[in-house]
């Protein structure tokens, strides 16, 4: 008896310590503001959610535009789910993204419309899906000169 007392009560704090790191919202898009941010409606709040592991090209960087429009036809209007842990340091919700049973964060990145951000991300997966779409020269990886977003930012800043 002592010993299913004890398995019960390992399980139950297992568990805990399992939700305690995640948390799941559920929502519309109302906006894409970029092609790794979105803004989602949820009971009558907006949440800003920063998609995690991806780092996309700025509007004004070749691929820009391009990926946010992919975003918007993919997610505008539609319903989402984003588990996430954590908060950036503007605030924003940091979250994995799901819609029609599709991680969005990964699919991004499989198009060649994002760059897996190992500096906050060890993601295999996601990881995985940038290997490929730069042996298949997919979006980005389809340029003479890539630039990665950060890089370009810090461009941006010193000029």
């Amino acid at each position: 008896m002592m010993l299913k007392k004890l398995f019960f009560m390992i399980t139950i704090l297992f568990l805990f310590v399992l939700t305690a790191n995640s948390n799941v919202l559920k929502g519309l898009v109302e906006y894409v503001t970029d092609g790794d941010t979105i803004n989602v409606k949820s009971e009558d709040k907006i949440y800003v959610i920063r998609l995690y592991g991806i780092d996309a090209p700025e509007k004004n960087q070749p691929y820009g535009n391009k990926v946010t429009t992919f975003l918007k036809d993919k997610l505008e209007s539609k319903q989402v789910t984003i588990n996430f842990s954590s908060k950036d340091r503007y605030g924003r919700i940091i979250g994995k993204v799901y819609y029609d049973g599709i991680y969005i964060n990964e699919l991004l990145i499989k198009i060649g419309g994002a760059w897996h951000y190992k500096q906050y991300s060890n993601d295999v997966d996601l990881y995985n899906a940038e290997q490929s779409a730069k042996k298949n020269r997919l979006g980005i990886w389809n340029q003479e000169l890539v630039i990665p977003p950060w890089e370009w930012r810090k461009g941006k800043r010193n000029n």
